[in-house]
């Protein structure tokens, strides 16, 4: 499995995600994403099974869109606990790119919508 995340092209991708999610994890804020997902470790390889499942995108896209917001997470960034650059990862890097694959999902299934007519 991690040989097929290492030929894909978002291997960087699903490592910046896996490492975003392991230093929140540090904090416990990622116990809906464990739970909804059922993974426990957080590593490439749920990362890649996580954006291969229905709505995985989006639910990362939901998850880290609030969690940036988060009052907590912005104290701690704020007293320098939590790694800053992977708060900046998440903004500048994760969502962004999130938000790419969903759109592309969306167009997707929007053409497929209208070959089927």
């Amino acid at each position: 499995m991690s040989e097929a995340i290492e030929l894909n092209k978002n291997s960087q991708f699903i490592k910046d995600i896996s490492e975003a999610l392991k230093e929140l994890d540090r904090y416990e804020f990622c116990h809906s994403i464990q739970q909804n997902f059922s993974v426990k470790d957080l590593n490439n390889i749920d990362v890649y099974n996580i954006l291969k499942v229905k709505d995985g995108v989006k639910s990362l896209y939901e998850f880290f869109s609030t969690i940036r917001h988060d009052q907590q997470l912005l104290y701690l960034q704020e007293i320098m606990v939590i790694n800053s650059e992977i708060i900046d990862n998440i903004n500048f890097k994760i969502l962004p790119n999130l938000k790419k694959i969903i759109d592309e999902q969306e167009k997707k299934s929007k053409a497929k919508g209208q070959e089927e007519r």
